[in-house]
């Protein structure tokens, strides 16, 4: 049964979709302020990231990144809402894309996983996915605290044609893999839920935990694995940038994935620090491999 909340706020959300982009980066900006300004949410978390990961940057630089984390950030929202009333059309004109010929043109017989991170704005790549790659799109997905907004989530990240598999049963996508071939994407710089299963990697300077699931997935089904960047060109633009990470993961020992997609991820954070999201406590785990 559809709650009387739920339906407020998917209306609320679908007119705010319709406005035009000139007016919703207005309304980014004023967040901007509100979320950075008056809040103040988690700046000090997102400054003692940011100052342990670039330790030679002066206090100047460190604002500045910090600042346009806060502007990304609250257009990545703004963005993402968007999508939901978006034309694929102009979702195109605001995708610059470079694919391996391989995922864009003929579909691979063992299928292929798709790994990145929480770079802005992630969900214009797990929309454009589907009509980039020959191959059927799926996208594993965690599920948010609030069921309204999830529910809304869902619909603009199934709406161009995307398959959502939580991340909670990724043997749900392995049954997928042999029913037909696939692209998986997954976001896999999140915390993983414990600390008994994840491969300890250093991250900037720091050993903290990755979770294996990824890392077994692929060398079970033995499915290349590829690295998508995702870089701001201006507002609301984007280039996707996909490279082959690993052509044969069955080869590797364990955690060889996870080490291999960390120094990539790494990587392509320090070419555009202001795009990735700083905001999550990702080095929490620090020194607790150690216990």
């Amino acid at each position: 049964m559809i709650s009387y909340s739920f339906l407020r706020l998917n209306l609320f959300l679908n007119l705010i979709s319709k406005l035009p982009f000139a007016l919703l980066y207005g309304f980014s900006d004023f967040c901007y302020f509100i979320v950075y300004h008056v809040i103040g949410y988690r700046k000090a978390v997102v400054f003692d990231n940011l100052k342990h990961a670039f330790p030679d940057f002066s206090e100047t630089e460190l604002n500045r990144i910090q600042k346009n984390v806060y502007h990304s950030f609250c257009d990545h929202f703004i963005e993402t809402v968007k999508l939901h009333s978006l034309p694929l059309a102009e979702l195109e004109k605001r995708i610059v894309y470079t694919f391996p010929d391989e995922l864009v043109n003929n579909a691979s017989e063992k299928g292929s996983l798709l790994l990145t991170g929480h770079f802005f704005n992630w969900e214009y790549l797990a929309a454009r996915l589907p009509q980039i790659s020959s191959q059927k799109a799926i996208t594993i997905y965690m599920p948010l605290r609030s069921k309204g907004f999830d529910k809304f989530i869902l619909g603009i990240r199934t709406r161009f044609g995307n398959t959502l598999v939580p991340a909670n049963n990724l043997k749900q996508a392995i049954v997928a893999y042999k029913q037909e071939t696939c692209i998986t994407l997954l976001l896999a710089d999140q915390n993983p839920p414990g600390l008994d299963y994840c491969s300890w990697t250093e991250f900037f300077g720091r050993k903290i935990p990755f979770h294996l699931g990824f890392d077994r997935l692929a060398r079970k089904t033995n499915q290349t694995v590829y690295f998508a960047t995702i870089k701001k060109i201006k507002r609301g633009y984007y280039h996707i940038s996909v490279e082959k990470l690993i052509e044969n993961p069955k080869e590797l020992a364990e955690g060889g994935i996870v080490k291999a997609y960390v120094s990539k991820l790494e990587d392509a954070i320090r070419a555009q620090p202001e795009n990735w999201l700083w905001t999550h406590k990702r080095w929490k785990h620090f020194g607790k491999d150690k216990l």
